[in-house]
């Protein structure tokens, strides 16, 4: 599909899952719901929440999905896709990430704030000392990385301090997921780029 992504999430197995609106010439409702992807963006498939749901900010772990779906100002969660529990009416998320070992969730607002919540999105509060970040993710040890609002990488240890990695997003800022092994995705207007290495550095796989 060439859709138009507003979320964008790795889960388990590295299936992929994305919310928007259908690309040019294409059919489909206008918002897509829950859309996801089995053999690496080739193809995909509806799952829930057709023509309902708009998520402009989406995340995956074991646990299931959490979604800022921004046609209706809910943060919602779904243990499988499917059945969805609307957890808050959000003020608006512009990036959510799940962190695999434990129930937090972290969330960047449209102000660039971080927030994270202890109890599975129930709930939010502000993190501390943390830089403005627009987008964020967690690495399989708990530590996070984000992009901060020029563009600079920057990790987060679980001691609570912060480091630039010395790369950097281009303009045109679309997205930031952590797959498998740690493997670091970026998608800007270069293209997609990978991090081998924690986001030290940054090769393009497919550029435009």
């Amino acid at each position: 599909t060439s859709g138009d992504f507003m979320g964008f999430a790795i889960g388990p197995g590295g299936v992929l899952y994305g919310s928007g609106h259908p690309g040019r010439g294409e059919e489909g409702p206008f918002a897509l719901g829950l859309i996801s992807s089995d053999d690496g963006g080739r193809s995909w498939e509806p799952v829930s929440l057709s023509g309902e749901a708009d998520f402009h900010a989406l995340t995956a772990d074991a646990d299931g999905v959490i979604g800022y779906d921004a046609s209706n100002g809910l943060l919602r969660a779904s243990s499988d896709g499917q059945d969805w529990e609307d957890r808050e009416a959000a003020t608006g998320f512009f990036d959510l990430a799940a962190d695999p070992a434990s129930e937090r969730v972290l969330g960047t607002t449209g102000e660039g704030l971080l927030v994270a919540s202890d109890d599975g999105g129930v709930t939010f509060e502000p993190v501390p000392d943390a830089p403005d970040l627009l987008l964020v993710e967690v690495f399989a040890d708990g530590s996070l990385l984000g992009v901060a609002p020029d563009g600079a990488l920057v990790v987060g240890a679980t001691d609570g301090t912060w480091e630039p990695t010395g790369a950097g997003a281009g303009e045109g800022l679309q997205a930031l997921a952590i797959g498998p092994d740690d493997t670091v995705w970026l998608l800007d207007g270069e293209g997609l780029r990978r991090s081998e290495d924690r986001g030290v550095s940054l090769e393009v796989v497919f550029g435009w």
